[in-house]
């Protein structure tokens, strides 16, 4: 008899603390949801936002300036062979779809990578796929990780 009261007891333990989780719990999930709230405004809406590396190496490397523009706001600095201008969107659309045709690309490798506060700097090789030209691409972004913005596109000879 005492081991079905002992039982008993360690049952009814259980439920009334089974009882007072009940309450504990949806202020808990609140506190979390509230606490999580600013995170969400800083964690970015669509995967565009984000900067996927090997998207943007794969978009030099193949010509693509639709997916390059991608990675742009409503402006970007194109130095393009020195020809130094800021563009729109849709004007730097057809600059670059200008330049993948006169230098279409064979390959692009990225060569070096900096960091300092809120910039970020790519530095690569592009080679022609013509004459196996190769050309110096540098690559200057703003935001903080891993929201980027491409700012400027500058490709030289060297």
């Amino acid at each position: 008899m005492s081991s079905a009261s002992n039982i008993q007891f360690r049952l009814s333990g259980h439920t009334e603390l089974i009882r007072r989780m009940r309450h504990v719990v949806p202020c808990a999930v609140w506190l979390c949801l509230v606490l999580s709230a600013p995170l969400v405004w800083v964690v970015p809406s669509t995967a565009q936002d984000t900067l996927d590396v090997d998207a943007l190496i794969y978009s030099i490397a193949e010509g693509d300036e639709e997916s390059l523009l991608e990675f742009v706001g409503q402006r970007v600095e194109l130095a393009l062979l020195g020809q130094r201008r800021r563009y729109t969107r849709a004007q730097a659309k057809y600059v670059l779809d200008d330049f993948f045709r006169r230098f279409p690309p064979e390959s692009f490798s990225v060569d070096h990578s900096l960091s300092q506060q809120d910039e970020w700097w790519l530095t690569g090789r592009y080679v022609v796929r013509f004459n196996a030209e190769q050309m110096r691409v540098y690559l200057r972004f703003r935001g903080q990780f891993p929201v980027y913005r491409l700012l400027a596109i500058q490709i030289i000879r060297p």
